[in-house]
C-alpha cells in the first residue's frame, strides 16, 4: 500500500485551516492530536490536479479575525485617555476661579488697615490682635501709629487736622488728631530737617515731588455743571500745561484731594506747600494765566454762576485769588524756620487755619480763639492789603480782625476805622467770588482729571 508522504505546506497553514479561533497549539498539543480529515484530502488533491489559485500564502479575510482584535484591545485605552484628559480640564476650570477668588479675598483681608497696623514691625501696637478683625464695618481713615518713644520727644506739638477741606469751618476743635508724633517720625525718615516742635523745616533743598503733583478739582462730579461748554472749559483749564505748573495753593487748598488728605501727613504737606512756592513756571506767567481763565470763565459759566454751583464758584475764586494765597501760603516762621500754613495745619487747635478761609467767605466760627502767633498776623496783614479786591475777604476781614484784636490785642491787626467788628459772623454768599470754604466738591463720578495727567 503507498503511503502518501508529508505535505509540503508550512506549520501556520495548519494553524489557518484549523477552525477553532482559539491561539494555534502548542507544540505539545499538535503531537497529541489527531490528524484532521483535511490534512488527509490534501495529498490526493494535490496530486490529481495542481491549481494555481490554491495559494500557499494566508488569505487576508482569514487575517481580519486577528486585525479586529487588535483593535479592539487599543480602542479602550485610546478612551481612558481622553476621560483622563476630560477630568483634569474640568478640575483646572473648577480650581482656577476658587485660587482666585481665594487670592483677591486674602489681598482684602491683607490689605484692611487693622492688618497693616498688625503687620508693621515699625510702629506695632500692643493693643492690637488677631481677634480683633472679626468686626470688618467701616475704617476711618488710617493714621500712621507711632512708637512711644517718638511721642515723648514731640508730646508738646500739636496734632495734624483731619476734615474733608482744610477750611471746613464746620469741623469743631475736637477734630484735631494726636498724631504730632508721626510728625517727627516721618520728617526724620524722609531727611527733611525737624524743628524742635516736631514740625518739618522749609527744604533747604529740592526735595522730591510727588507725581503727580496734587492738581485742582482731582476728582469732580458733572453734577456741578449745567452746560457742556461750562464743564468743558473747567477740564480743558486743569489740563493746560500752562495752568498745571503753577500748582495753585488758592485752588489746591479748596479743591484738590490730595492736597487736602496730604494733612493727614505733615512731610508730605510741606513738600506740597513747598512745590506750590517753587513752580517750575515764574509766578508772573502764572498770574497772567490764572487771570485769563478768572476773565473768560463768567463768559462760558455764566449759567453756573448765577445758579451758584459750588465748583465753578470756587474756580473763579481760586483764579482771582491765586497771587494772595500764594504769598500767604508760603509765609515762612522766621523762628522756626517752618511755612506758617504748615505750623497751622499740625496745630493742637484749628484757630489759626481758620484765618487762612477769609478770602474764600469763610466767617471765623464763633469761640474761636487764635494762638497771636506771628504767622497768623502776617497773614491778617496781606489780608488787610488785598480784601478791597476780594469779595470774600470784604465779607469777612472785619469781624476776624476785631476777633484778632480781642485775643491778642489792638495794635495785632489792621481794625477797619469806624467798624466795630460786632456783627454777626455770617458765610458770605454773594455771587461771584464769595464761596463758602466748608463747601465740598462732589467727589468720585468719573472724571479724575488732575491725578493722571503729566507730572507737575
Amino acid at each position: 500500500m503507498f503511503t502518501p508522504p508529508d505535505s509540503p505546506l508550512a506549520p501556520p497553514k495548519r494553524s489557518r485551516d484549523t477552525p477553532s479561533p482559539t491561539p494555534s497549539p502548542t507544540p505539545s498539543s499538535r503531537a497529541t492530536t489527531p490528524t484532521p480529515p483535511s490534512r488527509l484530502a490534501a495529498p490526493s488533491s494535490t496530486s490529481s490536479s495542481p491549481s494555481p489559485s490554491r495559494s500557499p500564502s494566508p488569505s487576508p479575510s482569514k487575517l481580519r479575525p486577528h486585525v479586529t482584535h487588535t483593535h479592539s484591545t487599543d480602542a479602550p485605552t485610546a478612551h481612558e485617555r481622553k476621560q483622563r484628559i476630560a477630568r483634569r480640564t474640568r478640575l483646572s476650570m473648577l480650581l482656577v476661579p476658587l485660587v482666585l477668588i481665594l487670592i483677591t479675598i486674602t489681598t482684602h483681608y491683607t490689605a484692611h488697615p487693622r492688618v497693616l497696623d498688625l503687620l508693621s514691625s515699625a510702629s506695632p501696637d500692643p493693643h492690637l490682635a488677631w481677634s480683633d478683625l472679626a468686626g470688618w464695618g467701616t475704617h476711618p481713615a488710617h493714621v500712621r501709629r507711632q512708637d512711644a518713644a517718638a511721642s515723648e520727644v514731640v508730646s508738646t506739638a500739636a496734632g495734624t487736622i483731619s476734615f474733608p477741606s482744610s477750611l471746613s469751618i464746620s469741623a469743631s476743635s475736637t477734630s484735631a488728631s494726636g498724631t504730632a508724633s508721626s510728625v517727627a517720625a516721618s520728617s526724620s525718615s524722609s531727611g527733611t530737617p525737624v524743628a524742635a516742635s516736631g514740625i518739618p523745616t522749609i527744604p533747604s533743598t529740592a526735595p522730591v515731588l510727588p507725581t503727580p503733583f496734587p492738581q485742582p478739582f482731582d476728582s469732580m462730579s458733572t453734577e456741578g455743571f449745567l452746560t457742556v461748554g461750562c464743564m468743558q472749559f473747567v477740564v480743558n483749564m486743569t489740563l493746560d500745561p500752562q495752568f498745571r505748573p503753577c500748582r495753585p495753593f488758592s485752588l489746591l487748598m479748596e479743591t484738590s484731594s490730595a492736597f487736602i488728605k496730604a494733612q493727614n501727613n505733615i512731610t508730605a504737606l510741606n513738600i506740597d506747600v513747598w512745590g506750590t512756592c517753587n513752580t517750575p513756571v515764574d509766578a508772573d506767567q502764572c498770574a497772567a494765566t490764572m487771570a485769563m481763565y478768572a476773565s473768560e470763565l463768567p463768559n462760558q459759566c455764566q449759567a453756573e454762576i448765577d445758579n451758584k454751583k459750588t465748583v465753578v464758584l470756587q474756580a473763579l475764586t481760586g483764579l482771582q485769588t491765586y497771587a494772595l494765597y500764594r504769598d500767604v501760603g508760603c509765609l515762612a516762621n522766621n523762628s522756626t524756620g517752618a511755612y506758617c500754613y504748615v505750623e497751622a495745619a499740625a496745630a493742637a487747635s484749628p484757630a489759626d487755619l481758620y484765618f487762612y478761609g477769609l478770602a474764600w467767605g469763610s466767617a471765623l466760627p464763633a469761640g474761636t480763639t487764635p494762638s497771636c502767633s506771628v504767622c497768623t498776623k502776617r497773614v491778617m496783614a496781606l489780608f488787610a492789603e488785598g480784601r478791597g479786591g476780594v469779595t470774600g475777604l470784604q465779607a469777612t476781614y472785619d469781624a476776624a480782625a476785631e476777633v484778632a484784636a480781642q485775643a491778642c490785642g489792638a495794635g495785632y491787626v489792621q481794625l477797619a476805622s469806624g467798624v466795630s467788628g460786632a456783627g454777626p459772623r455770617t458765610r458770605a454768599g454773594t455771587a461771584g467770588v464769595g464761596v463758602g470754604a466748608g463747601a465740598v466738591v462732589a467727589i468720585g463720578l468719573g472724571l479724575g482729571l488732575g491725578a493722571g495727567v503729566g507730572g507737575w
